[in-house]
């Protein structure tokens, strides 16, 4: 363990609380108000607005993430002298699903900000799925922390955003 070592974690916690934290925000707070009330356009308009808001902040946080996930691919594969794309497909499965995990996560929040809220189920799944790669990748023996921070993101992600 090096002195990087906490920052780097922290830094992945909080990809993943402000990923997910929208992707709650959206669908256990904005969601259940949306089109409520048929009559009340410009609450939805508004809400839809917050919600794309927030979509730049579930953006960064996957963006973060991201180059995250690929930083410790990147630092696995050098320190072996190996290429990257064999740590990917090799010992390191789990990073190369996380990446196409928050790459459509990405997809899914820059669709949201253009304003088209058929963005929100890829965000949602890419998010997620991110966060939950361990049952992707039927690691079902590591679990307890993802599923706590999963947990935990939804949580706090959704009262930070």
């Amino acid at each position: 363990m090096n002195l990087t070592d906490p920052l780097r974690e922290l830094l992945g916690f909080l990809g993943t609380y402000l990923s997910l934290g929208v992707v709650g925000l959206r669908y256990g707070v904005l969601g259940p108000a949306l089109g409520r009330a048929p009559d009340d356009r410009v609450r939805d308009t508004l809400f839809r607005d917050a919600g794309r808001r927030a979509s730049a902040v579930g953006l960064a946080g996957a963006l973060l993430a991201t180059g995250l996930t690929l930083a410790g691919a990147i630092h696995f594969a050098t320190a072996r002298s190996l290429p990257l794309v064999e740590v990917l497909e090799a010992g390191q499965a789990e990073g190369a699903v996380r990446l196409v995990c928050y790459a459509v996560a990405i997809v899914g929040f820059a669709v949201v900000i253009v304003g088209l809220p058929s963005g929100w189920p890829l965000a949602a799944v890419g998010a997620i799925g991110g966060a939950l790669v361990n049952v992707l990748t039927l690691r079902w023996a590591t679990m307890v922390n993802p599923v706590h921070v999963f947990a935990g993101s939804i949580w706090i992600g959704t009262l930070f955003v």
